[in-house]
């Protein structure tokens, strides 16, 4: 549809790693990048380097031709001067720093891996406590899907009852952060999500 209709793709790559790996997780861009002549970027560090607070990324424009990459860079760097001249780098020194020594890199890779797994692990920790709460109900996409949020597919109506009789915060759509559930939490999540099916 993006070829066909000519419209020019903006891939936002705010979770690099946290889905099937670094090199895995993009292969959307790769994918798009064959496919047309142009399109934008946006890509975050600070979840996957955990700098959460520093707003490290970037915007990578890839263009048809020179004379429209000269044309961007002037168009981005004039739009960058408005919002901010010189803006911190100490999140980007800490990305570059990782990035330069193996040794660092390796070990930012283990520890991706290990978040990962760790999302793997609370999707079926929701899904089994889920299943043994409200067993009428299927929640088997928690497990088939990936990432660090996940959807309930339950209703304002019952997000709004478990935000008022539970404590239990989600936003409009149902998406659930995957990472703020944990062995000690779980049980009570569940428990609430049945009490509104």
């Amino acid at each position: 549809m993006v070829v066909e209709r000519e419209l020019l793709p903006f891939i936002d790559m705010a979770y690099q790693g946290f889905s099937r790996g670094l090199d895995e997780d993009a292969f959307a861009i790769r994918h798009m990048a064959e496919r047309v002549p142009e399109m934008l970027v946006s890509s975050s560090c600070s979840k996957n380097f955990g700098l959460y607070r520093d707003r490290v990324g970037t915007l990578s424009v890839m263009t048809a031709d020179a004379a429209t990459s000269a044309t961007v860079a002037s168009q981005l760097s004039f739009i960058a001067r408005t919002i901010y001249s010189m803006p911190p780098d100490h999140g980007a020194a800490i990305v570059s720093t990782i990035l330069a020594d193996d040794s660092l890199t390796s070990d930012w890779h283990g520890e991706l891996a290990d978040m990962r797994q760790r999302l793997r692990d609370m999707r079926e920790l929701i899904r089994n406590a889920l299943h043994d709460k409200a067993p009428d109900h299927d929640f088997s996409h928690l497990v088939r899907a990936t990432g660090m949020f996940c959807f309930l597919g339950i209703s304002g109506e019952q997000i709004a009852t478990l935000k008022n009789d539970y404590g239990v915060y989600l936003v409009g759509s149902s998406r659930v952060n995957i990472a703020g559930i944990t062995p000690a939490n779980v049980d009570y999540l569940a428990e609430s999500i049945a009490a509104v099916l």
